[in-house]
């Protein structure tokens, strides 16, 4: 029998998405950033994970496969870009562990209590994204 790589699940109506740091598949919210050379052994095995998992519909584990091939862009759990100590702008220490989707994240950052100096960083790092998804839709 294979392991399953499906995590507790939030069914806000999310996409199921794998990270790329501890391979489970769930829906809650990912830091995603540009990605690089990744390990073979480590894209295999989650590949034949996400293959071989039988509680995922085929639409979803043919999706998640295509995104691990992707390695354009990692995704990652906010915990795990935090524990990987290469969080881009360390916007991901900005976000309490409790914190587990959207919706309690931007309640978070609604409530000011995030420091202008963390505000500032944040939407730096929005503006960032934003210009790179506008040179994606110019090219």
């Amino acid at each position: 029998m294979s392991e399953t790589v499906l995590g507790p699940l939030r069914n806000d109506g999310s996409p199921l998405r794998i990270c790329d740091a501890c391979g489970v598949v769930d829906d809650y919210p990912r830091h995603q950033h540009d990605g690089g050379p990744q390990s073979a052994e480590v894209v295999a095995a989650h590949i034949r994970k996400v293959a071989q998992a039988p509680d995922l519909q085929p639409a979803d584990a043919d999706r998640i496969i295509a995104e691990i091939m992707d390695t354009t862009t990692v995704q990652l759990h906010h915990a795990c870009c935090r524990a990987t100590g290469n969080c881009p702008g360390g916007t991901c220490d900005l976000i309490p562990p409790t914190l587990t989707s959207l919706a309690d994240v931007t309640a978070h950052i609604e409530s000011g209590a995030l420091t202008a100096d963390h505000e500032a960083l944040v939407s730096a790092q929005e503006t960032v994204a934003l210009a790179a998804l506008d040179a994606t839709q110019e090219a």
